[in-house]
């Protein structure tokens, strides 16, 4: 009777191991599918303050990531996820910002918007 408990022990615990199968979920090939980023936008946001801060916004359909160049001196772009935005000093003018949309395959879009910052005359 031992025996046979034991044997049913071991015929049990060998299904269990045979019968489990370890499931792959790294496969991304669909990511290579994916659509560009579309409809790129940019919302400025200028502070009235003649201080010349102003935040920026990228926003487009498919990307989940975006380089802000401001179109100023500054030379290296910013790196933002989709729905962060960056703030920068302008001084007085017209600066072309240009904004690199990335898809989640790493495919790109570009668009340049012209931001005018200009201040209020003193009172």
């Amino acid at each position: 009777m031992n025996t046979l408990k034991y044997i049913f022990k071991i015929s049990l615990l060998l299904l269990l191991i045979t019968g489990c199968k370890k499931d792959f979920f790294g496969d991304i090939s669909f990511a290579k599918s994916a659509a560009k980023a579309a409809k790129l936008t940019v919302l400025f946001d200028i502070t009235q303050d003649n201080t010349g801060t102003v935040t920026i916004t990228p926003n487009g359909e498919g990307a989940v990531a975006y380089d802000v160049y401001y179109g100023d001196a500054t030379t290296t772009p910013i790196k933002l996820d989709a729905g962060k935005s960056t703030k920068h000093i302008y001084a007085e003018g017209l600066y072309p910002v240009k904004i690199i949309g990335y898809n989640v395959s790493g495919q790109t879009t570009e668009i340049t918007q012209q931001l005018t910052v200009s201040f209020k005359a003193p009172e």
